[in-house]
């Protein structure tokens, strides 16, 4: 690829949807590990994380992601949520 980058579209920015991005740990656990959490925030959509899943991330502070997920979730209170509805609704995805 001379002179430009890969660029690589999953359909979560700027998705026609809009709304909620709900991730995994495994996902974030990743992203910490690359140093890359903000990632998720260029889909321009709110992150949603369950409590269940925050703790499955960060509860073993023996690991380093644990609290770098926790201290990016704490430093952008408006783009991250941490809660559980059972009324979000689900976006399929096309």
């Amino acid at each position: 690829m001379a002179g430009g980058g890969f660029i690589y579209n999953t359909g979560l920015v700027n998705s026609a949807f809009g709304g909620m991005l709900i991730v995994d740990s495994a996902t974030l656990i990743s992203l910490a590990k690359a140093n890359q959490l903000d990632l998720l925030l260029q889909a321009g959509r709110q992150v949603v994380l369950t409590e269940t899943l925050r703790a499955e991330a960060t509860s073993n502070t023996n690991f380093p992601e644990a609290n770098i997920i926790n201290s990016w979730i704490e430093s952008h209170p408006n783009q991250v949520v941490t809660d559980y509805n059972p009324n979000y609704e689900v976006v399929p995805v096309v």
